[in-house]
């Protein structure tokens, strides 16, 4: 027996940690069809693990374009948080070279 592993159904994998990250950021986990959910799941659950805040959001394919279009915001979000990160991590070079 593992002790703290637990088993996630969608993703199929079985993960242990004794104490859960602190969470930062945003990662937002898209699929284009239902098929895709547990891949994405498995990403999502792996993001977790290393800390990260996750958005799950499924079915926003070609024939799902509507429920993409509802989520540019929360997918915006994601990239907001990324541009700061890389700003401030270009930023943290320029000054180090200096």
């Amino acid at each position: 027996m593992i002790p703290h592993a637990q088993y996630h159904d969608t993703a199929r994998i079985l993960y242990a940690y004794e104490n859960k990250p602190k969470q930062h950021g945003l990662v937002t986990i898209c699929t284009g069809g239902t098929s895709d959910i547990p891949v994405a799941e498995e990403a999502a659950v792996t993001a977790e693990l290393c800390g990260a805040n996750v958005n799950r959001i499924y079915d926003i394919g070609v024939s799902g374009i509507h429920r993409l279009i509802d989520a540019l915001p929360d997918i915006r979000k994601s990239m907001q948080w990324l541009q700061w990160r890389e700003w401030k991590a270009h930023w943290h070079l320029y000054w180090q070279d200096k």
